[in-house]
């Protein structure tokens, strides 16, 4: 008898668009939940992954968005490096608009999860 293979679930582009609406009316910092909500549903990091990646790794020190995020074998799962990149214009959008309204950026070392 073989086992069935179990598939994560994903959310459908409906409740997508309905989570990121929730999130942005909602919370205490509305713009930093929804920029969360795309960074992992566009890129596909991982919880952990984005609770530990700094704010540096994904602009540059002028602002601009990174189009390559290289994660560290010490924050990615089974310590093997890899690199995201930040195409989804939606994502670059939320992550610019954080980072112009001063949600995020305090300083270089600030990380998303704080």
């Amino acid at each position: 008898m073989t086992a069935k293979i179990r598939r994560a679930t994903s959310l459908r582009p409906g409740q997508l668009k309905h989570l990121i609406r929730v999130a942005s009316v909602t919370g205490r910092k509305p713009e930093r939940d929804v920029l969360l909500l795309w960074l992992t549903h566009t890129t596909g990091l991982r919880v952990t992954e984005l609770a530990q990646l700094e704010i540096s790794s994904a602009l540059h020190p002028s602002g601009a968005v990174r189009s390559e995020v290289h994660l560290s074998s010490a924050i990615t799962k089974g310590a093997c490096a890899r690199n995201v990149y930040l195409a989804h214009a939606r994502c670059i959008d939320a992550l610019v608009y954080c980072f112009r309204k001063n949600q995020l950026l305090t300083n270089v070392k600030f990380k998303f999860y704080q």
